[in-house]
């Protein structure tokens, strides 16, 4: 039951982002502003969903308290920089580095 929470959570933290990036209230304001800068930002904003979603997946699947992870996906944009740098990384390199000693 949990995961179907956690999951419908991360699913509908996509769609409202992909509704601010895509979608007409949002999206002409957004290009008016940026100009011609747009071309540099507008991918940036494009890929957040999908990290987002990753990092949510990550949370879900590794860590034993999902809440504090969620929320901060949820809420902070570019979160999923931060949970990748401090928290898989350092997995990864543990990781690695048992493989070699073995």
């Amino acid at each position: 039951m949990k995961a179907i929470v956690w999951t419908s959570l991360a699913v509908l933290s996509v769609a409202f982002a992909f509704m601010m990036v895509f979608f007409y209230p949002f999206k002409h304001p957004l290009l008016e502003e940026l100009g011609a800068s747009a071309y540099v930002v507008m991918p940036f904003l494009s890929i957040q969903p999908f990290c987002g979603f990753w990092m949510l997946y990550q949370v879900i699947r590794y860590e034993p308290r999902l809440l504090p992870y969620v929320l901060i996906a949820l809420f902070i944009p570019f979160a999923w920089v931060w949970y990748y740098l401090e928290r898989v990384r350092p997995r990864s390199l543990h990781k690695k580095a048992r493989e070699a000693r073995a």
